[in-house]
């Protein structure tokens, strides 16, 4: 570990744990800051909510398929140029929502390329964790990665309410052009090339390559619960502007604040999350988040269809999920990333991939499905959460009891 860190000057230290610190806030950003403007947008456009939600899911497919083929080419070209391309295509295209988007449909396209330069930045942060630390460092900056995108949601939505309710929904995407100057400013700044082990592009797109990380049962299924965790976070910020702005005629700047709570909540669960991987085994605190998160769900699904569901309620519940989420996002990603470390580039464009088009499924089902009630919010929760906990404890009896692995 100190071997990897030694290589690099303090100066070049910060600058990489800028990017580990500020991309995932961004990717937090992505979706969380310009939420609340989902009503405005759609009366700005005369657009139907279903395609205005659409937004989040094409976002959110460039995203997934995009880490793809930017992580493996990472590997091969370097993270260097990876993140400077991208850095500059978010600027780009986040003021090409705002200056050329004279229908709903030019604006989700817009969204589509930013989710693909979100891509490019975030497979390459994921996989500089993997080219910097191992070790204890490897899961601390993993979980650091994790809480870093856990302020996205905390923060973006109350810094967007007052954006829409003091401007309007365009300078969302303003925000987000000048925080990608930001990003592009550091990584053309004499930034390092952090992956020493560079492949030919024919060996980075190798099938076999892909094959071994793509089919390993145990990834697929990390992948997939880490695709759940992030999925309902989503699904909220889908459903949510329009349930809570619509039914309890609430403003702008209230979702905003009611967000910040959410967010807090998942925040609060990745800070409780960080203390306990150094005395617990992962694979146990993800057993407690899914776990719990079944049983919460249950019982606000339950409560909320039974009874009348108060604003209370409905954040009350949501803010326990969000909690014990905070346990689950972390903990699938480093057993995920640890599976292949001589593969960090493609396990992480995988990883990336996969999550993000199972996000772009459920909100995308989600947004069409379900009605603007709570209980119909928290059963969609339950079917995500008992999959997932069901799947998770295939990989506990296949997996780590027969082959005794303390760190899962």
């Amino acid at each position: 570990m100190e071997l990897m860190k030694d290589q690099y000057s303090s100066v070049t230290m910060y600058q990489i744990k800028t990017l580990i610190f500020a991309i995932p806030f961004l990717m937090g950003l992505g979706i969380d800051l310009y939420v609340p403007s989902l009503p405005a947008i759609a009366n700005s456009f005369n657009s139907p909510k279903t395609a205005v939600q659409l937004s989040i899911a094409t976002y959110m497919f460039g995203y997934g398929i995009g880490q793809f083929f930017l992580g493996i080419i990472s590997d091969s070209l370097g993270r260097r140029l990876i993140l400077k391309i991208c850095s500059i295509v978010f600027v780009l295209s986040s003021l090409l929502c705002i200056f050329l988007s004279p229908s709903i449909y030019w604006l989700n396209f817009w969204r589509f390329i930013q989710g693909l330069s979100i891509a490019g930045l975030a497979v390459v942060a994921r996989a500089m964790i993997v080219d910097v630390f191992s070790g204890k460092d490897l899961f601390k900056f993993t979980n650091y990665f994790g809480l870093c995108w856990s302020l996205g949601p905390i923060i973006g939505p109350n810094i967007g309410g007052y954006l829409q309710n003091y401007f309007n929904w365009q300078a969302n995407f303003l925000f987000f052009a000048v925080y990608g100057l930001v990003l592009a400013f550091v990584s053309f700044n004499r930034f390092p090339e952090t992956n020493n082990n560079l492949k030919k592009i024919g060996e980075s797109f190798n099938t076999d390559n892909i094959k071994t990380v793509a089919l390993d049962t145990r990834f697929l299924i990390y992948c997939f619960i880490g695709g759940v965790g992030y999925g309902v976070i989503v699904l909220f910020n889908v459903v949510g502007p329009f349930l809570l702005q619509k039914k309890y005629l609430i403003t702008p700047i209230q979702y905003g604040h009611y967000a910040l709570l959410l967010g807090f909540a998942y925040f609060l669960g990745s800070l409780t999350n960080k203390k306990l991987v150094d005395t617990h085994k992962n694979g146990d605190i993800l057993m407690l988040g899914l776990s719990a998160c079944v049983a919460i769900s249950i019982t606000f699904s339950l409560w909320s269809q039974y009874s009348v569901s108060s604003l209370k309620i409905i954040i009350s519940g949501l803010f326990l999920i969000f909690f014990f989420i905070g346990f689950i996002v972390p903990n699938t990603l480093a057993n995920s990333m640890k599976i292949f470390p001589s593969r960090a580039g493609t396990a992480s464009s995988i990883f990336g991939t996969l999550t993000g088009v199972i996000v772009s499924v459920i909100s995308s089902v989600g947004s069409a499905t379900i009605l603007l009630t709570a209980s119909s919010l928290f059963f969609n929760y339950i079917f995500y959460f008992l999959i997932s906990l069901f799947l998770f404890l295939i990989i506990k009896i296949r997996f780590i009891s027969m082959n005794g692995d303390n760190n899962e």
